[in-house]
């Protein structure tokens, strides 16, 4: 479970099979506001339920099986990144400090007209990034709860980089280098699912997203999606977007 506190309450992130009744009353207890997905049923009358699809990477068998699903191109990217001069691969905030890595990524959520999460969220979640001549150029922020991990954010300069060596090809690498970094981690921490985040066919502004998703060997799952809150979040949550940050 991530747990966040910021400008006085305290949100959750969760990730389960099944969840109703009792164990939901526990489990949000404390809190202010509950964001849960379930991969089985969610079954809470005080939970807002959305039914959404989810690209998932199954990590039972461990990372490397999960790799050879990967598609070709896919594969090949990631042999190369290991080529590419300058292109480096980092877990958690220690090679640049943490405020270097929520300004970078501030700034490339306000690149796609996005707000950051909250700083405190970043600092605990997972976080796996590329740098490219000692310069922050990719990241994917990650959460996790019982055998399940998923990644929340994922954020790239792309869009800003004036660069004739940053090319596609670059950013195309750094980015399946990364998801194949999380599942090497999630086999040495005995997580056995990794959700890549929502998926839309349909939606042409994300069907790029969801190429990308589709490519890393992933399924698509139907989920649950459930928002929780009380009236202390409801009062006190324009405070959340009054600093610019997001509560997806």
């Amino acid at each position: 479970m991530l747990s966040v506190s910021v400008v006085g309450l305290n949100y959750q992130r969760v990730l389960v099979q099944t969840l109703s009744g009792a164990e939901a009353n526990v489990l949000r207890s404390g809190f202010d506001y509950s964001f849960v997905i379930s991969y089985g049923s969610l079954n809470d009358s005080e939970y807002k339920c959305t039914a959404k699809n989810s690209c998932v990477i199954d990590l039972q068998d461990g990372a490397e099986k999960a790799f050879s699903k990967f598609n070709s191109t896919s594969r090949n990217e990631v042999r190369r990144s290991e080529k590419i001069p300058d292109l480096v691969f980092h877990f958690g905030f220690e090679d640049f400090g943490f405020d270097t890595y929520f300004g970078f990524h501030k700034a490339c959520e306000h690149d796609r007209n996005w707000h950051p999460v909250p700083p405190d969220e970043l600092k605990k979640s997972l976080l796996f990034s590329a740098s490219f001549d000692g310069k922050l150029i990719s990241g994917m922020s990650c959460y996790t709860h019982g055998p399940y991990i998923r990644v929340g954010r994922i954020f790239s300069n792309k869009r800003s980089a004036k660069s004739e060596i940053l090319t596609n090809l670059v950013y195309g690498c750094a980015a399946k280098r990364i998801v194949y970094e999380i599942c090497k981690h999630s086999e040495q921490n005995k997580f056995t699912q990794l959700d890549l985040g929502g998926v839309d066919l349909v939606d042409p502004e994300k069907q790029g997203i969801s190429k990308f998703k589709l490519s890393l060997g992933s399924q698509i799952i139907p989920v649950k999606l459930g928002r929780w809150s009380n009236l202390n979040f409801d009062t006190k949550e324009h405070l959340i977007r009054e600093q610019g940050w997001d509560l997806t």
